[in-house]
């Protein structure tokens, strides 16, 4: 056994007996306190079903939240982009490279509205997408719709990565430690002959009133992959780089991990735009604030709920500039 002795002791003990005395010079600091996030000028969706989704001026995705319980993990600032993610990947099709460009956040052009909100980006000369998110009316649930318009001369092969970052917990005990929460998500992964893979999120830990929060995730037009996990979709470098280790990959692992950053990671099929074409990419979301018998492939019905879209803001995109000869 290890005794704790000398300077250790002490701090267990009374930590103002090794704290250094203030000097005069720091006697000029001063506290400082953070605004309240109602002060960062968000914009606000909500529906009948109490679900509300909040964007930071900048476009990022501040919170989705129900009642008392918080859907994503982290709360990302005036200053942060939060750890949501849509993407956009394209190549040529002779073995081009790859390029990539957020589709949603401070990289695009962000207008928000009283019934939605859309983003506009043109990353390459001659291609564009416009990207729209909802909220169902009435049920809890929502929709990313992407449209991009390939108007180079030549054909591009493109898919979309769509990461959510998941609490579903109360707002205390996900502020409280975000990594924490993730250890109680049940993550499951099914097979769905429509939708591909699709990620089913459950609350293990009941929450205030024994409730145990539950979400879907599916790709309308069939997922090709998917990840669980921020760990997978990030990698080790992407606080050095800006870059997740997603996009350089040919497809997200289709593996479950429960590590502590619950992700429902989903990558769409690569659909080929011939050059004065355009193609849609849509990711569904359903919630239940209470789901109290664990997942099931059954529970892929409730995102079949949702079909058709027509409640879904349409993502038409602008025409794109002509390309340079």
């Amino acid at each position: 056994a290890v005794q704790a002795t000398g300077p250790l002791f002490l701090a267990a003990r009374d930590p103002r007996a090794i704290l250094p005395t203030p000097s005069k010079a720091s006697s000029s600091l001063r506290a400082m306190q953070l605004p309240e996030a109602d002060r960062f000028g968000l914009s606000e969706l909500t529906s009948a079903s109490g679900l509300r989704a909040q964007f930071l001026p900048t476009g990022a995705l501040h919170a989705l939240r129900e009642a008392g319980t918080l859907l994503n993990q982290l709360l990302p600032g005036p200053a942060e982009e939060g750890l949501f993610r849509l993407l956009l990947r394209w190549r040529g099709e002779r073995g081009a490279a790859r390029h990539w460009t957020p589709l949603a956040g401070p990289a695009a052009e962000f207008s928000p509205g009283p019934t939605g909100a859309s983003w506009r980006t043109r990353p390459a000369e001659g291609l564009s997408a416009v990207t729209t998110f909802s909220l169902h009316p009435q049920l809890a649930a929502w929709c990313w719709r992407v449209e991009v318009v390939n108007d180079t001369s030549v054909p591009l092969l493109c898919d979309v990565l769509h990461a959510q970052d998941l609490g579903l917990a109360d707002l205390a005990a996900v502020r409280n430690n975000e990594a924490y929460v993730s250890q109680y998500l049940d993550l499951l992964p099914v097979e769905d002959a429509a939708f591909g893979p699709v990620i089913l999120a459950r609350q293990n830990q009941a929450m205030a009133g024994g409730r145990r929060p539950w979400a879907a995730f599916a790709c309308a037009e069939g997922a090709a992959a998917f990840c669980t996990d921020g760990w997978q979709f990030f990698g080790a470098d992407h606080r050095l780089t800006g870059e997740p280790a997603a996009v350089r990959a040919a497809q997200l692992p289709s593996r479950r991990l429960q590590y502590e950053c619950a992700l429902a990671g989903l990558q769409s099929r690569e659909l080929r735009l011939a050059p004065g074409t355009r193609a849609t990419f849509t990711f569904l979301a359903r919630y239940l604030p209470d789901h109290p018998e664990i997942s099931s492939a059954a529970d892929v019905a409730r995102l079949r709920e949702l079909l058709p879209l027509t409640w879904a803001a349409p993502a038409v995109a602008p025409v794109a500039a002509p390309a340079r000869a």
